[in-house]
């Protein structure tokens, strides 16, 4: 039995047709269920980003400020001072300290000294009179378990003797007094017992 050509290109055609589809079915499957599914590398990647961007976003805990000694924060305030101090005569300094927002310390002091006969080296008699010397200082610094440390941070030097003040400690002294103890170098320094002023 002869079969028919035209038959045959006609189911050839049927079959072809019928596997394209198939195929193209089978993509589209494959398609979904990948978007479905998602990539993996992708979302450990979106996981991560995600991580980082909440932690940036974060608020950053403020630093712990420095416990202060008992007591020390007491010493904040005006204080004043009087003594004899070689070279220089009698001497009255003004002392005010500041507590900062750290738990630090700063402060601003002014000494004026009167030179005196018999203390003061200086020949001219009537200058020891009518010179007074007047030294003024901003400082800062911070407190250990016995004082407060300061530095000076500028030195306001009104009658140019060129001293400029260093180191300046302050140490809680009895009843509502305080001890302090300076170096102005190249000038001697000193130490003074200041109590608060009366009004």
């Amino acid at each position: 039995m002869k079969r028919d050509p035209k038959k045959l290109i006609f189911l050839a055609v049927i079959v072809a047709v019928f596997l394209f589809l198939m195929m193209g079915g089978t993509n589209r499957y494959r398609q979904v269920f990948h978007l479905r599914q998602g990539n993996p590398q992708g979302q450990v990647n979106r996981r991560k980003a995600a991580q980082a961007k909440q932690k940036s976003t974060e608020t950053v805990p403020a630093e712990e400020k420095k416990p202060l000694p008992p007591g020390f924060h007491r010493l904040a305030g005006h204080w004043i001072g009087r003594s004899t101090l070689p070279d220089r005569g009698f001497c009255t300094m003004e002392f005010e300290l500041h507590v900062t927002p750290d738990n630090g310390f700063s402060g601003n002091s002014s000494m004026a000294c009167q030179p005196l006969f018999g203390v003061t080296k200086s020949a001219d008699a009537m200058n020891n009179l009518i010179h007074v010397n007047r030294l003024s200082a901003i400082m800062a610094g911070e407190a250990d378990a016995e004082s407060i440390k300061l530095h000076g941070v500028q030195t306001i030097d009104e009658t140019h003797i060129g001293c400029v003040m260093g180191g300046f400690r302050v140490t809680p002294f009895g009843d509502n007094q305080l001890a302090i103890q300076w170096d102005d170098s190249p000038c001697k320094g000193g130490q003074m017992i200041m109590q608060r002023p009366t009004r």
